[in-house]
């Protein structure tokens, strides 16, 4: 998968959104929030951990798996959200 093709999947542009509520989130709970099946939500985490967007941290004796985003994944965010505000603008 190339960089960008993450991108590709409707689910995606959910979870990195998600990811940029809070400083960092278990899984279940950004199942939660996140409206999509959980293949395509994990199908999308493997694809930003690869990229270095998300980064994922594992408690080994409590078996949680915290996420969040890279300083990289904020600025992605950080983009996404210009270009929403552009798109909003011509819209008035």
């Amino acid at each position: 998968m190339t960089n960008i093709a993450v991108f590709e999947r409707r689910s995606a542009w959910a979870v990195l959104y998600a990811l940029a509520t809070k400083d960092r989130m278990m899984i279940r709970e950004l199942l939660a929030i996140v409206d999509a099946g959980q293949k395509a939500v994990y199908t999308a985490l493997k694809g930003f951990i690869e990229i270095g967007l998300i980064h994922e941290e594992r408690e080994p004796y409590h078996n949680r798996r915290w996420l969040r985003l890279t300083e990289r994944g904020r600025q992605v965010i950080a983009k996404l959200r210009e270009i929403e505000a552009i798109i909003q603008q011509d819209e008035s």
